[in-house]
């Protein structure tokens, strides 16, 4: 697997219970503090004469020295300081900050307005080994975190330069957030991070704040971030309202197949084991699997028993005579039986016949994984390297009948081999060849038995995938939930490891990551996939074809394709073919080296509401050769395209949130290919061809949306391959709100035939050449979508009304006037 660093370590500034406001310095000013002082344990008291509060593993952890404020974590330790007696609603931070040395990935993080449950948001800084940088915003409510937005910035914060961190946090109706990461010293520029929480989660009371570190046991050495000139004050506005708006930027030559951009370096990845740190997500409402662990499911009175810790003997399936194996307690019981898995690591692969429908569920309360690695412990120095002998274990690298190539990018020549090896939890890179071995990688001579390491496993998990898959069930009706899957090796030709066959299958509150290839692959009707967790698979975290009916909601599907496959024919998060009838909702596939969310070959009635897909290196979402597609109340930002319809006919763009996607925000595109002469991407179900798909991309309808400045076109319409002017496909763009692209990017690049372009910089200009009707409206400046909150408020009237199947898909009345999302 690709290499992911081995330490965590999480500091913060997390909210402390409201507290009244200490009137010190000027009475904006909360918290003051140069550490111009020396503390050997803890912080002491603030320039402004705040005494910091502290909690830590050691004693030592906080420190004051040369002028800085320390936080020095060893694996497994944490600390937190707090200045109690302040509290604030709209707050600006300021502190210069750096990493003296790192064991690996790090989290920083302002909270504020904590309330008396716990409830917070968290302003977060995090960074890879080698301290680049990535922002984003947390909200944690009632025990659910849901993160609202991420980007990276292109820094790096490890060494002796310092780098200043500006943050702030306004609003009431709509909270808004704004930060920004630059060398200390330098212009500050406009915020790298905007967005605005006007949910109905929205967090708007006061409350104070702390320091907080967290390093992960995983860590292979201690993490010393330096703190420096930190300042809280009550904000007078956001960042942005310091700086001056960005230069405009000339407008590009529309044309027919854009230059390819050089490929986003991957996003820092979550840590392999389960860390005290929030999932992602964006906060319409619970997203992701329960931890491992806390899960509840009942246990009816007739359930078989498993647990890997009993003593054998002659097991029944009974509490006191549990199997030891899953596979041994489906062997031996009835179809309609409920498995029961006490709590452990189960290292097995198990299959569920055709005749025998199983529930398979963790024990309530109790942590079950299914783990495809061993431990490997026998090792021997061989010069530079280690070397372990007897490995046995080999997997299968053809793909697709011998034609790796369409899938493997030469620049990371071993993704399609499935061997891996985790070292404290991390998985290092394979490499060809024992030659090839350095440090933080490894080799597999399937010739001679032999793993070779390049990182001194001395005291350290080693383990290596040995297994291919998981779970393999071929049964109708049978439901897996409340336990988690993790470090298979498995095939591309597997197809999956969970793989589900069958009709009417049901997946609840599983964790699937740090698989070779695939994470889950569903086949068939009706499937109800429900608050899965899928991340750092190989490949693509889920696969979903032929498979009428299905449901899939309330997940996380975020960081796969670690491997770095080319992004096509397939890779990222969720890839869906050959299906009728889908509803996904609520679902976020962030952070995918590839495509979010991807429905391809003649898919038909798909319903894609409530979805976030922010941060892929490919498409937020892509529709392609696919019919009757509704993308509602939805957001894509920071990808490379945000939303492209390709080959797809009767969609309907509805209530979305775009911008700054370094392409497009929206890409209709046509090629060469029409059902009725192409026989690969046919639904298989479907006779001949099927004159409900065509292929053709026409009858597209783009509403009530709101388009965010920072990308070179917010729609772009086209076809380079047969000459088909869009004139002609039924296009009809209304009730949108644009960013300004005065003097800068085009609203709309309209093709015609012969690839000559129309370029629209204002709805005026649009309206005047392509539909009197169309009212759209644009700011008055460029405005990237998190400052563009006034401007919706002041252009809702531009939006149509909800038609009734529309309103009920969102669950709003009938005729609602909504612009954007209104998250």
């Amino acid at each position: 697997m690709a290499a992911v660093t081995a330490a965590t370590l999480m500091v913060g500034l997390i909210g402390a219970a409201p507290a009244a406001a200490e009137d010190t310095a000027s009475p904006d000013v909360l918290l003051s503090d140069d550490f111009d002082r020396t503390a050997p344990t803890g912080w002491g008291t603030s320039d402004n004469g705040l005494d910091y509060s502290s909690w830590s593993s050691r004693a030592a952890v906080a420190s004051v020295a040369d002028g800085a404020g320390a936080i020095t974590l060893n694996p497994g330790e944490s600390a937190y300081l707090t200045p109690r007696s302040i509290q604030a609603q709209d707050v600006r931070i300021s502190a210069d900050l750096r990493l003296d040395q790192s064991g690996g990935r790090g989290y920083y993080a302002y909270t504020t307005r904590v309330q008396s449950d716990g409830s917070a948001y968290r302003v977060r800084l995090v960074t890879d080994a080698e301290g680049r940088v990535q922002l984003s915003v947390i909200r944690s409510r009632g025990g659910v975190e849901a993160e609202l937005k991420s980007v990276a910035v292109p820094l790096s914060i490890l060494g002796d330069g310092w780098y200043t961190f500006d943050a702030t946090v306004t609003g009431t109706d709509a909270v808004a957030f704004e930060a920004r990461l630059t060398p200390a010293g330098t212009e500050p520029g406009a915020p790298q991070l905007s967005v605005t929480d006007s949910s109905r989660e929205r967090l708007s009371s006061a409350g104070g704040f702390a320091i907080w570190g967290y390093a992960s046991s995983s860590a292979t050495a201690a993490a010393d971030l330096q703190i420096d000139s930190i300042e809280a004050a009550v904000a007078a506005g956001p960042l942005s309202s310091e700086t001056p708006a960005p230069e405009p930027q000339p407008e590009p030559q529309p044309e027919p197949q854009p230059e390819p951009q050089p490929e986003p370096q991957p996003e820092p990845q979550p840590e392999p084991q389960p860390e005290p740190q929030p999932e992602p997500g964006t906060g319409v409402a619970s997203r992701g699997a329960a931890v491992v662990g806390t899960a509840r499911y009942d246990v009816p009175a007739s359930a078989v028993f498993v647990d890997v810790k009993s003593a054998g003997g002659s097991p029944t399936g009974s509490a006191t005579a549990p199997f030891r194996t899953v596979q041994a307690a489906v062997n031996a019981s009835p179809a309609g039986s409920t498995i029961v898995v006490r709590a452990g690591e189960y290292h097995e692969s198990v299959e569920v016949p055709f005749n025998k429908t199983m529930t398979i569920q963790a024990y309530p309360g109790e942590a079950v994984w299914f783990d495809g690695s061993s431990k490997v412990s026998n090792w021997s120095k061989s010069g530079s390297t280690w070397v372990s002998s007897g490995w046995k274990a080999e997997f299968d690298d053809d793909m697709l009948n011998g034609n790796a190539s369409w899938f493997v990018d030469p620049n990371h020549p071993m993704a399609n081999h499935p061997d891996q090896l985790f070292v404290n939890g991390a998985s290092l890179r394979q490499v060809a060849s024992a030659a090839e071995v350095v440090p933080g990688t490894f080799a597999v001579d399937y010739a001679t038995d032999r793993l070779i390491l390049g990182s001194d496993p001395t005291g350290k998990d080693v383990r290596a995938s040995d297994l291919g898959q998981a779970l393999n069930v071929r049964s109708a009706n049978s439901v897996l939930q409340g336990f988690g899957v993790r470090r298979y090796a498995t095939s591309y030709d597997v197809l999956g490891t969970v793989r589900m066959h069958n009709v009417g299958v049901a997946l609840r509150d599983m964790v699937i990551e740090d698989n070779a290839t695939i994470g889950l692959f569903v086949g068939n009707d009706r499937a109800t996939i429900d608050n899965l967790t899928v991340r750092r698979n190989g490949l693509l975290g889920m696969s979903i074809t032929t498979a009428y009916g299905t449901t899939f909601s309330d997940s996380l599907v975020t960081d796969n394709n670690v491997e770095h496959f080319n992004g096509s024919p397939v890779a990222g998060g969720v890839k869906v073919t050959r299906t009728r009838g889908i509803v996904m909702s609520n679902v976020d596939t962030s952070r995918n080296i590839g495509s979010g969310t991807w429905f391809d070959e003649s898919c038909y009635d798909v319903k894609i509401v409530d979805v976030t897909s922010n941060d892929n290196t490919e498409i937020g979402i892509h529709v392609e050769l696919s019919s009757q597609v509704t993308i509602a109340r939805s957001q894509t930002f920071n990808n490379r395209e945000g939303i492209r319809v390709f080959d797809s006919e009767n969609v309907l763009i509805t209530n979305n949130d775009l911008g700054n996607n370094s392409r497009h925000d929206i890409n209709l595109m046509q090629d060469e290919r029409r059902q009725a002469t192409h026989k690969v991407g046919r639904d298989p179900r479907v006779s001949g061809a099927d004159p409900t798909v065509t292929w053709i991309t026409r009858n597209i309808t783009i509403r009530n949306n709101v388009f965010g400045a920072g990308g070179p076109r917010a729609i772009f319409a086209h076809d380079t391959a047969t000459g088909r002017a869009v004139n002609t496909w039924n296009v009809t763009i209304d009730g949108n709100l644009f960013s300004s692209s005065t003097g800068g990017p085009s609203m709309v690049t309209w093709g015609g035939s012969g690839n000559v372009y129309e370029t629209f910089k204002t709805p005026a200009q649009l309206a005047a050449a392509k539909n009197q009707g169309w009212r759209n409206a644009q700011t008055a400046a460029a405005e990237p979508f998190a400052a563009m909150r006034d401007d919706i408020a002041a252009n809702t009237a531009i939006a149509r009304p909800l038609p009734a199947a529309i309103s009920s898909l969102l669950g709003v009345a009938a005729g609602t006037v909504l612009l954007g999302s209104g998250r």
